[in-house]
């Protein structure tokens, strides 16, 4: 009996352990300490890339082989409170030499790292198409403050919502989510109960659930052992505002099909752009496409 009971507290610890483990995956906050100056990205490899923060603003200029990158776009330092009272930190990007769409898309990432690791380049081209961008850092990312977790983006998402409400003006501008990824996934459950702050959504390679990206990853436990919390799959079917799908064909982080269920459960308005490239290269390889697509459903 002894034996038995032992078996099941190690094989509990096991499965906890690897729920834990599974679940983790999804959040991995990157924070700076106060005070922070630089950061370099891709230590040690050609891709190297330095990013200097303004000592008040936390305004960031990336600087590679001595050359200033992304000259042509205008970064402003934002920080905005979440309802738990924590300061997140973000920023609005324009064009410097590009004529203004009339869209601001409010830009919901992967949860892997933070703004200036790989995460908010993805979104660039289309500032240089037109596009007012926000971009942030979830609570306890970057100069964010708070203790990240997967249920407390939905807050942070809304938050940065509310704030953009009180930037622009939707008589005269179209408040989009865009969310990539991890953030597709989240921007339909955001858009959910937050109908009346935008005029619509674009996921760009969204999984249609944790369970479902959890399993392609790692089979049957996957599915079993990670918590949905929220998921595309079943949000989309309660959003009323137009919906905009992107999706590679030949994206193998987030296969096709994960794009294809959340269009098929999709409310009208919906469209489907299926495109060509590895995960999120949408922007990069398809900017003018998708600029055009957005142009056209949004008008």
């Amino acid at each position: 009996m002894k034996i038995y009971r032992r078996y099941w507290s190690i094989s509990l610890l096991y499965i906890c352990c690897l729920a834990c483990s599974m679940d983790s995956n999804f959040v991995k906050p990157f924070p700076f300490p106060n005070g922070t100056k630089k950061v370099t990205i891709f230590r040690g490899t050609p891709d190297s890339t330095k990013v200097f923060f303004d000592a008040t603003t936390q305004t960031p200029t990336f600087v590679k082989n001595d050359d200033t990158l992304y000259k042509n776009i205008n970064f402003e330092s934002v920080f905005f409170k979440n309802s738990r009272g924590n300061k997140l930190n973000g920023w609005i990007l324009s064009s410097k030499t590009t004529a203004p769409l009339p869209y601001v898309l409010a830009h919901f990432r992967g949860a892997g790292n933070g703004l200036i690791v790989n995460q908010s380049q993805s979104i660039f081209p289309l500032v240089e198409k037109g596009f007012k961008v926000l971009v942030f850092d979830y609570e306890g990312y970057g100069f964010s403050e708070g203790d990240a977790s997967r249920r407390k983006l939905i807050a942070d998402c809304e938050a940065a919502l509310d704030f953009l409400n009180t930037k622009i003006d939707r008589s005269k501008t179209k408040l989009l989510i865009y969310g990539q990824s991890f953030g597709g996934n989240l921007a339909i459950a955001v858009a959910e109960n937050s109908q009346d702050k935008i005029d619509g959504v674009i996921t760009e390679g969204a999984f249609s659930s944790h369970k479902d990206i959890a399993a392609h990853d790692s089979g049957l436990g996957g599915r079993i052992f990670v918590k949905e919390l929220y998921s595309a799959e079943k949000s989309v079917t309660k959003n009323k505002k137009p919906v905009l799908v992107i999706h590679s064909n030949e994206d193998e982080v987030v296969p096709f099909k994960h794009g294809q269920r959340i269009f098929s459960l999709a409310n009208e308005p919906k469209a489907f752009l299926e495109i060509k490239g590895k995960h999120l290269e949408g922007s990069a390889k398809y900017g003018k496409e998708i600029t055009e697509k957005i142009g056209a459903f949004f008008k």
